[in-house]
Parts: C-alpha cells; sequence; structure tokens
C-alpha cells in the first residue's frame, strides 16, 4: 500500500472516531459544568494533575512508550518476534511499576492531601490509585494497535472510552451524588471497559503476525528499551511539568474553595481549546507509526515529502476553529457551560493561540522519536520546562489562570521554534505556498468579525433567543441551549465556508492532499461521483 494511501486510509478512521470522541467530550464537559459545581470540578482535576505526574514512573518508559517505538520499527525491518518479544517486556513492566505506584498512593494521600492544605481530598487520591494499572493497560493496547497501523481499532477503543465515560459519569453522579468522587469513578472505569475492549483486538493482532525465524533475545533488546525508556521518562517528565504544573501552582498558592473554583474554570477552558485539534489528531496518529517505518527502510524521500504534506494538512485544517476561538471566547463558554465559565474567556483564546502553535512542531517531535534522536527532544524540552516553572511561580501569583496561559503560551513558542530549528537533523521544511491557509484565515477573520458585529451575535444570544423559550422549566433550559448552541454553529459554518472559497481561490490544495481527501471519502463509502466533484473543486485550475 502506497505512503498516500495508507496515510488516508489511518487518517479517515481516526478522523470518524475523533469527532465522536470530541462531540461525547463536549457533552461530558457540559455534564459536568452544568451538575458540578466549580469547586468539585477544581478538585478532581487538581488530583488527576498530581495523578498525572506520578504516572510517569508508572512504567518507566518501558511500557507504551517502547511500544510505539520498537513495533513499528521492527515490523518495519519484518523482525516480527522481536514485535511480540517487545509486547511481552512492555506489559511485564507496565504492571509491575504501575502497582508500585498506586501503592505508594494509597500510603501517601494523606500527605500529599496536606502539603496542598487539601486534606478533604485524601479519599479521592485514594480511589485514584487503581487509575495507574487501568491506564497503563488501556496505552498498551493503544499504542501496539497504533504501532501496527491497525488505526479502525484504535478509533473503535477511543470511541468506546468517551461513551463510557458519559454514561458512566451520568450513573455516578445521579446514583452517588454530584461530587468529584462521582467523577473519578466513571473516569477510571471508562478506561478499565476501553482497555478491556482493546485487549480483545491487541490479542487478535497479536496472533496474526507472520511467523518470522529471527531469534529475539531478551538482553539485547533490554539494552535498546532500557535506554529509551528512561529518556523517555525524563522527556515525559518535563512534559508532564508542562502540562501539570499550571494547576498545581494554582491549587498551592491560593485557598482551597478559591483554587478550585480557579482550575475548574481553567479546565474546562483548556479541554474546550483542544477541538482545534479535530483533524490534527487524526494525521498525526497514523503518521508517527508511517514515519518510523520509513526510517527503518532509510527511505528519506518519502519521509520528506510526506512531512511537507502533513505540515500542510496541520495547518489548513487546524485554522477555521483557531479563528472561532479567538472572535467568540465568551459566548463559547456561556453558552456551552454557563455564566459561571465567561471569567475564562482569556484563557480560551490564549490557549487557543499556543495549542496551534504546538502543532507546527509535531512533524519534527515525531521524526526525532523516529530516529531516535532523544537527545535534541530531551534538551528543547528542558529548556521549555524550566521556563515554564519559572514564568508560572512569578505569573500565578499576580494573573491567576490567566497568568498560568500565558506562561504555558510562551514556552510552548519557545519550544516550537527550537523543534523548528532542527531541520537540519530532521529535514522537516514547510511548503513554499504556507502561506496560502495563513492569507486565506487571517481574510476569512476580518469576514467573520465583521458578520457578527453587523448582525450584533451578542444581541441575538442574549435577547432573540433567550426570549423565544419563555419557560423555566429543565426540557426550557435544554432547548435555551441547544438554540444557542445552534446560533453559534451558523456562524462557525460561515467561518468554515468562506475560509474554504479563499483556499480555493488561492489553489492552497495540492494534489498529494486531495488524494488523501478522496481516499479518506472512500473509507468513509461516499459515492464516487461526489469524490469526483470535489477533486474537480479542489484542483480548479
Amino acid at each position: 500500500m502506497s505512503t498516500t494511501k495508507t496515510l488516508a486510509k489511518g487518517t479517515a478512521w481516526i478522523l470518524i472516531s475523533t469527532l465522536i470522541i470530541k462531540f461525547l467530550a463536549f457533552i461530558y464537559y457540559i455534564i459536568l459544568a452544568r451538575t458540578v459545581s466549580q469547586e468539585e470540578i477544581g478538585q478532581f482535576f487538581f488530583v488527576l494533575s498530581i495523578v498525572g505526574i506520578i504516572s510517569l514512573f508508572s512504567d518507566l518508559g518501558l511500557s507504551s512508550s517502547a511500544i510505539s517505538r520498537f513495533v513499528p520499527f521492527y515490523a518495519g525491518q519484518e523482525k516480527f518476534n522481536y514485535v511480540k518479544k517487545v509486547l511481552k517486556i512492555s506489559v511485564s513492566a507496565g504492571t509491575i511499576f504501575s502497582v508500585i505506584c498506586a501503592i505508594f498512593l494509597i500510603l501517601f494521600a494523606g500527605s500529599l492531601s496536606n502539603f496542598f492544605n487539601k486534606p478533604y481530598l485524601t479519599p479521592l487520591f485514594q480511589i485514584m490509585a487503581s487509575y495507574f494499572l487501568v491506564l497503563n493497560f488501556y496505552y498498551l493496547a493503544v499504542n501496539f494497535l497504533q504501532g501496527r497501523k491497525q488505526m479502525k481499532f484504535v478509533s473503535y477503543i477511543q470511541s468506546i472510552l468517551e461513551i463510557f465515560k458519559v454514561v458512566l459519569t451520568i450513573i455516578f453522579l445521579f446514583f452517588f451524588g454530584f461530587a468529584a468522587k462521582s467523577i473519578a469513578f466513571g473516569f477510571i472505569l471508562s478506561f478499565l471497559f476501553a482497555a478491556f475492549f482493546g485487549w480483545f483486538w491487541v490479542l487478535q493482532e497479536h496472533k496474526s503476525l507472520p511467523k518470522t525465524n529471527e531469534e529475539a533475545k531478551f538482553i539485547p533488546l533490554l539494552k535498546q528499551m532500557v535506554p529509551f525508556g528512561l529518556t523517555m521518562v525524563l522527556i515525559g517528565s518535563m512534559a508532564v511539568i508542562n502540562g501539570y504544573t499550571d494547576r498545581v501552582l494554582l491549587g498551592y498558592f491560593f485557598p482551597g474553595t478559591e483554587s478550585d473554583i480557579m482550575i475548574g474554570i481553567y479546565t474546562m477552558a483548556i479541554a474546550f481549546s483542544s477541538i482545534i485539534g479535530i483533524f490534527v489528531g487524526a494525521i498525526a496518529s497514523i503518521f508517527y507509526p508511517l514515519i518510523t517505518e520509513l526510517w527503518a527502510r532509510k527511505n528519506k524521500e518519502e519521509m520528506q515529502k510526506t512531512t511537507t504534506t502533513v505540515i500542510r494538512w496541520i495547518i489548513i485544517s487546524s485554522i477555521p476553529m483557531l479563528l472561532v476561538m479567538l472572535i467568540f471566547p465568551i459566548q463559547i463558554l456561556t453558552s456551552i457551560y454557563g455564566e459561571n465559565y465567561a471569567n475564562g474567556w482569556a484563557v480560551l483564546i490564549i490557549a487557543s493561540v499556543y495549542v496551534f502553535i504546538s502543532f507546527l512542531s509535531l512533524p519534527s517531535q515525531y521524526i526525532l522519536a523516529a530516529m531516535n534522536r532523544l537527545d535534541v527532544t530531551k534538551k528543547i524540552i528542558a529548556v521549555g520546562t524550566v521556563t515554564n516553572v519559572a514564568l508560572n511561580l512569578i505569573f500565578i501569583p499576580l494573573y491567576n489562570i490567566n497568568g498560568a496561559a500565558f506562561t504555558t503560551l510562551i514556552s510552548t513558542t519557545i519550544m516550537t521554534i527550537l523543534f523548528l530549528r532542527t531541520s537540519k537533523t530532521t529535514s522537516v521544511k514547510f511548503p513554499k505556498d504556507i502561506y496560502k491557509p495563513i492569507v486565506a484565515g487571517i481574510l476569512a477573520m476580518i469576514i467573520l468579525y465583521l458578520t457578527a458585529s453587523l448582525f450584533d451575535f451578542d444581541e441575538i444570544l442574549i435577547n432573540f433567543v433567550s426570549q423565544s423559550v419563555a419557560g423555566k422549566d429543565t426540557f426550557s433550559e435544554i432547548l435555551l441551549k441547544f438554540l444557542k448552541v445552534f446560533i453559534l454553529g451558523i456562524f462557525v459554518l460561515i467561518t468554515f465556508s468562506v475560509y474554504l472559497i479563499f483556499l480555493i481561490k488561492f489553489r492552497a490544495f495540492h494534489k498529494e492532499d486531495v488524494e488523501i481527501l478522496a481516499g479518506g471519502m472512500r473509507r468513509a463509502k461516499i459515492p464516487e461521483k461526489y469524490i469526483s466533484f470535489v477533486e474537480k473543486i479542489l484542483l480548479k485550475p
């Protein structure tokens, strides 16, 4: 199968699951925002941040991280006995170290809670102890199947996770109370069910691996996996610190209830900004195992061609939602989460910008990992981590959640610049016509802003829609919510349409772009006549 077809096939499956996942995540966060207090939400995500940091030591890099690298690498060399051995080592290491981390958290839950002056969080820490083991098996399944380019099953697992997360959270909230503990139980069990289904497909894929004659020696393989794993732990620790320091320091610098509310608002705003990456996540998921196999085969020409295409798609696909976030931050938060979350508007804007910036470095990061040049990645993330922690200590006490978001923007920008400067090693080059989607985005943003001002978007949301639903019962509140989201969706549709028109006008699409899109449409069983029509429009001379 050609690289383009593989990219199209994998992207199509992940895109379908991503749309499902983002929709369910959207519902999940709305349920939390509408039924659980900001304090309880903040408590859960604060504990999850601490647990996330501890989870770095739950496999010492020998579990899911090793699988991501070595499964596609040895598969590319057709050494399938090594693929099987990598899986066995990863399962054993992940299980042992996950259990150790769980025991540690149970024993020291009280000490952790008291350190942050939040003794009421001790039971929540103990509940989350089981998360280590469950998370380990979940990511083992996902990364193994992803390494085998079985994106269909990866999409199934991720969709199952979100479905169970919504269903189980609702059950626990309504039957056991609208509290952080209920969120935690629903969260952990959703990973458990997803891992169960995932391992069913892992075992099937394991049985189907071709039989080869090479001897997969344990010690030589371990000598490769351990240095890689420990390096990944170091890199992961810095990445996790970048991702969780803000919430941890918010909990440290501000009083209990106040910090819980801040973390609740901050987390919801950050979560919504991730919608920008709906298409990017689909592209990146198949890009890493694909580029690893190409590196194993020393096919540098195909690597560069694929990378250029991926960069173009990352930028083209992420700009529309970025524009919406920049223009309608308050309306988005109040329409979806409620008026209590309006204070997070600046966080949503800043987070959207740094999420977009971070996407630009993804190809470089994946290629460095495929080349096993983690020494470069380690240095760059170290710079970002030091910057992040230092600036958080300065800006969070002064500007609370806005300071935390701004700090992440600065550290992300620095890391992205440094990753892009590795082009001599990675051969990552931006397409010469990359200015086209950027100009198209700027023009679309101007038109969207003028349209929103002309029709007075706030007036429509606040007065017209609110007056259309006069009742105060639960059904009326739900109807009002959907009407507001519907109006917001109209403006989003306008943004996408105007942006697409400019892309076509500027001839921003290349032949390989359209091939990938057409391949994805065929995977979705779209009739050929519609595919041909799209191809003619996008490649219009």
